[in-house]
């Protein structure tokens, strides 16, 4: 579990921060994962993936 939405915890910005840093997205699309896919980390991670390669290949 990353964080719960509505009311982040001060330590929930250090995981969103460090997921963002691990996927290398920013820190509004691990926002935008939450919002649309909740907070499951295995879900999150695989959504974090699929950004990825879009991002590289659209930058080829």
């Amino acid at each position: 579990m990353i964080c719960d939405v509505g009311r982040p915890s001060s330590g929930d910005h250090y995981e969103i921060r460090d997921f963002a840093h691990e996927f290398d997205i920013a820190l509004g699309q691990v926002h935008d994962l939450i919002r649309r896919h909740g907070d499951d980390r295995a879900t999150l991670e695989r959504e974090a993936r699929k950004l990825k390669r879009i991002s590289r290949s659209t930058n080829a």
